[in-house]
């Protein structure tokens, strides 16, 4: 499965997101792709698996991690630098998502780094 490198921006409440963005290391949900009508969303939905890298103490509601679709016939393709995605809980958007790195480029990271 694709990997990628992300920054999540998690919308407040008074914005219609959450009360406060998850703590934890992980997070699973479905996202929708910017373009995407709402309509095309509902009958295309796929999910999302967000593994956290450490909380940015200067920015409550900015988180980075690493993104994976859980389906094997998702559109890995669409997960580039660049791309961005909308998070949602029910039909309540809840973050924003940007593609920083591609597989590849956090691949090199992780070789240069060890």
């Amino acid at each position: 499965m694709k990997k990628v490198l992300v920054k999540v921006n998690w919308l407040s409440s008074e914005s219609g997101g959450r009360v406060h963005p998850p703590t934890g290391t992980s997070y699973t949900t479905v996202c929708k792709f910017k373009g995407q009508t709402f309509e095309e969303w509902q009958k295309n939905a796929w999910s999302v698996r967000l593994n956290f890298v450490e909380a940015d103490e200067h920015e409550a509601n900015v988180r980075y991690g690493f993104a994976t679709f859980i389906a094997e016939k998702a559109p890995h393709e669409l997960l580039k630098p660049g791309f961005e995605f909308e998070l949602f809980e029910g039909s309540r958007s809840v973050a924003e998502v940007e593609v920083l790195l591609s597989e590849k480029a956090v691949e090199n990271l992780v070789r240069q780094m060890a």
